[in-house]
């Protein structure tokens, strides 16, 4: 038997070695900062919920890679008029900074805050415009030896893991006070339960859900002793780390306004009431001049009313507020006397202050028109659940809809001959009250006009522009729905100061059909690094009816957000570009 020969290894091989060899520290390379690619700024928490409308609030914000490439930490952007100062401690933590914001006398309500640094924006985080202001603290392990709060008071805190949290009030005999949460109404994924105990740990009310707050606790409750009493908080399923902010005052922050839905700039009466005890409190009416903006989804800037937490919204169709009031019988009740006549577009507004009355309305309809009806109860946060009836001039039923079925259904509705047709609204399951408003869309049928930004959240370097420091332009990508829209748009494209920007024209991409850049020039000079949002909408001429069309900017906003029945038009109708100033390098002299 012939020894084992040893043979140098072939060209070839050592060549595939090195392949093999070069190929796995590539892919240990990739592994190792798969992490870091993937990354992106995120806030993740705030240390305050809510932030005094004049006076300076400090907040931390945790998350990660709040520094940039550029090696420079975050910048905050906030959605209203501040002075923002970064506290000296917050240096050399690329995790967490602080921030001290000083607003300029902003109304009570909803405001959003973002991060952002030379590459990426963050999410947007929602926080709570609110006159009392925050007590700062760090809730201890055993939450049972904390002093006793003094009313009013506000405080940011977070649930437990299977247990709950035990704030100790000092109260007053007589004194009323309001008890509520915020945390659903930032869009926090928490349903909290709120007991009140006395001072001997007797449970005197459980509290959990509200018509107007959604899963945020709200009531009201007058002592009869002074001294201690607590409010033990929880998730209803125990889970721990949720934050939200608990609010002991004298009125809530929430109010019932009618009308809901505001349309032009022409002065309207508001009918302001507590949520708490409406109907004991009776209605405080102020008049409100509605700032010259286009229509969609808003919370209403109710400045000097001190009711900004009142969900509103902007139209730009006709509205109508008056309807006849009618037993279910028939019998004229109270109201106008004759219901006015509607035809689409146009949004009805009304409530069923009295249970079992119907509001009749009168709808103008031309032979063979489709006419589409979509309740928008869940956008104005009203409890009622409105059912309709549409009857032809013999009291024939030719339509009807339960919105119980679906609260964001729609139903459409033929019209067989020219003329009017009553249309009846009534509370769905008979109850009735100030707070059982009612909002109904009325509009024709048309194919899906929606658009949307190319951009995804996860891929947000498509977002990033560069602009000169006198101005300059910005291409935007856009991309349509359908697959042959619509090509005679219109472009309207707003700065935040709602100060309309140029449109310097959209291309059409020459592959993809449904896709182009629209050409904007900046209204202002860019001189530093900033966050600058802008709203876009396409006016189509389709039908020969002109109809704005919003561009879907909801690919910006988290899971968690896009959840909310309404949001403040800072965080769906603004798209922030991040823009920055070209930097001339000097001309080299001979």
């Amino acid at each position: 038997m012939d020894g084992l020969v040893l043979r140098p290894p072939s060209v070839a091989w050592r060549r595939d070695q090195r392949k093999a060899l070069i190929c796995g520290l590539l892919f240990f390379l990739f592994v190792s900062n798969s992490g870091r690619m993937n990354a992106a700024i995120e806030i993740q928490k705030m240390s305050s919920l809510a932030i005094h409308p004049t006076r300076p609030t400090v907040i931390t914000f945790t998350g990660r890679d709040f520094v940039g490439t550029d090696k420079q930490f975050a910048k905050l952007w906030v959605s209203f008029p501040a002075e923002i100062r970064l506290m000296p401690d917050a240096v050399g933590s690329s995790s967490k900074l602080t921030f001290e914001i000083t607003p300029q006398k902003i109304p009570v309500g909803l405001q959003s805050a973002r991060l952002f640094t030379d590459r990426e924006f963050s999410n947007p985080m929602l926080m709570v415009v609110d006159s009392i202001e925050s007590t700062a603290f760090d809730l201890p392990a055993n939450s049972g030896n904390l002093p006793p709060f003094v009313f009013p008071f506000g405080v940011s805190l977070e649930t437990k893991d299977r247990e709950s949290v035990k704030i100790p009030v000092d109260l007053r005999q007589g004194k009323r006070v309001v008890v509520e949460a915020v945390a659903d109404r930032l869009g926090i994924d928490v349903d909290l339960v709120i007991r009140l105990l006395d001072g001997d740990g007797r449970v005197i009310a459980r509290h959990d859900d509200h018509p107007f707050t959604g899963a945020d606790p709200l009531f009201s409750f007058t002592p009869h002793d002074d001294g201690l009493h607590y409010l033990v908080c929880h998730d209803v399923q125990y889970r721990g780390g949720r934050p939200f902010r608990l609010r002991v005052a004298e009125e809530s922050i929430q109010s019932v306004v009618y009308p809901s839905v505001v349309g032009g700039e022409k002065p309207v009466l508001l009918h302001i009431n507590d949520p708490v005890n409406s109907r004991k409190r009776g209605r405080v009416s102020r008049q409100l001049v509605p700032s010259r903006r286009d229509s969609g989804n808003d919370l209403l800037d109710m400045a000097g009313l001190n009711h900004g937490f009142a969900c509103m919204m902007r139209t730009a169709w006709p509205l109508y507020t008056e309807p006849v009031h009618v037993a279910s019988g028939g019998k004229l009740v109270v109201g106008a006397t004759v219901a006015p006549s509607v035809s689409a577009p146009a949004v009805i507004c009304g409530y069923i202050d009295v249970a079992g009355r119907v509001d009749q309305w009168w709808i103008h309809a031309r032979k063979g028109e489709k006419i589409v009806f979509r309740s928008l109860a869940d956008a104005i946060r009203t409890p009622a659940i409105p059912k309709v009836k549409v009857l032809n001039s013999g009291g024939g039923l030719i339509g009807s809809f339960h919105w119980a079925s679906n609260r964001q259904g729609e139903f459409t509705v033929a019209f067989p001959e020219d003329g009017h047709y009553r249309l009846q609204v009534e509370e769905g399951f008979g109850r009735g009250g100030f707070e059982f408003q009612y909002c109904l869309e009325l509009s024709e049928p048309k194919p899906s006009s929606k658009i949307s930004l190319s951009a995804r959240p996860n891929n947000r370097k498509d977002l990033e522009f560069s602009v000169g420091v006198s101005g300059g332009t910005v291409s935007i990508p856009i991309k349509f729905q359908q697959q042959e829209p619509e090509k005679n748009l219109q472009w309207r494209v707003y700065s935040r100061a709602k100060i309309a920007c140029k449109v310097v024209g959209f291309q059409w991409n020459k592959d993809k059909k449904n896709e182009g850049t629209l050409e904007v020039l900046l209204p202002e000079n860019v001189t530093e690094l900033r966050l600058l949002p802008l709203k876009m909408v396409a006016l189509s001429n389709a039908d020969q009816r002109s109809s704005e069309v919003n561009v879907d900017l909801l690919a910006s906003v988290p899971v968690k957000l896009s959840r909310l029945p309404s949001l403040p038009g800072h965080v769906t109708d603004y798209f922030p570009l991040i823009v920055k100033p070209k930097i001339k390098l000097p001309e080299n002299k001979k």
